[in-house]
C-alpha cells in the first residue's frame, strides 16, 4: 500500500507523492514524482536530498554530482527578461523626514 507524503522545495512549492517501501529497503514512488521530475528537469546526474520534518512531510533540495544546488525559482514567462530597463518606469526614492519637535513636545 502506498503512503501519501508531501515534498516541499526551498521556495515552498510542494508536491503530493505516494511512496512505498520494500523489504529490501528500497523506496518506490508513484503519483506526483513525474511532475517534480518534469518541473525541475531532473536528470540522472542530479541528487535529490530529503529531510524528514514530520507529519509525512519532507523538505527536498536538488544538487548536481559536483555539489552545486539548482535554482528553484522559474521565470513567470519563459524567454522574458526579469528586468527591463526600457519599460518607461521612473526610479524614485522614498525618504522619511522628521522635523525636530519644539521643547514643548519633549518628554520631561
Amino acid at each position: 500500500m502506498y503512503q501519501k507524503v508531501e515534498m516541499i522545495d526551498p521556495m515552498g512549492k510542494n508536491y503530493e507523492v505516494f511512496i512505498k517501501g520494500s523489504y529490501t529497503g528500497r523506496i518506490f514512488a508513484r503519483h506526483g514524482l513525474p511532475e517534480m521530475v518534469t518541473y525541475y528537469d531532473l536528470r540522472e546526474d542530479e541528487v535529490l536530498h530529503l529531510n524528514f520534518i514530520g507529519d509525512d512531510k519532507f523538505l527536498f533540495r536538488i544538487f548536481s554530482l559536483t555539489g552545486n544546488e539548482i535554482n528553484y525559482s522559474k521565470p513567470l514567462i519563459e524567454n522574458e527578461p526579469t528586468i527591463n530597463e526600457d519599460d518607461g518606469l521612473e526610479i524614485f526614492e522614498f525618504r522619511v523626514c522628521c522635523k525636530s519637535l519644539g521643547k514643548e513636545h519633549e518628554k520631561s
